[in-house]
């Protein structure tokens, strides 16, 4: 018995024409992961969601206060006996940059990649708001 994608895009002639030649070629696209970015009294935490992704393939950067995070993720196609019938599994690379605001210790972020979840840690500043009267001249 096959496994088969029910696909309403190509009527089931043209799937099954395609559905060969097309299996062995994953699509390389712009990925997106998906990010979470929660506040704390301390800290941001940023969460990126990198399943299957390779810690040597990921990259973090700061430049001024903008924080790029990227990677690639290459098709590696194994030549042996097996038939690919179906990938969905998504391929290519992805930048996400954001603006962090002023009051990070930028030289205190943390990462860590564990299951698939790329997380930082980026601290806050502890600086005090003082209150001041301007006067106008």
């Amino acid at each position: 018995m096959a496994l088969v994608r029910y696909n309403t895009a190509l009527p089931s002639f043209g799937s099954s024409i395609f559905a060969d030649f097309l299996s062995d070629f994953p699509a390389k696209s712009q990925l997106s992961p998906k990010v979470d970015v929660i506040e704390n009294g301390k800290a941001f935490e940023v969460n990126v969601s990198l399943a299957g992704f390779k810690k040597e393939d990921i990259k973090v950067e700061l430049d001024e206060n903008r924080l790029t995070i990227s990677g690639d993720r290459k098709w590696e196609k194994k030549e042996d006996d097996k038939k690919y019938h179906l990938v969905e599994t998504e391929y290519g690379s992805f930048s996400r940059t954001f603006t962090l605001p002023k009051n990070v210790k930028s030289d205190a972020i943390e990462a860590n990649y564990k299951d698939g979840i790329l997380q930082l840690s980026i601290p806050k500043e502890d600086k005090e708001v003082k209150k001041l009267q301007i006067s106008v001249n």
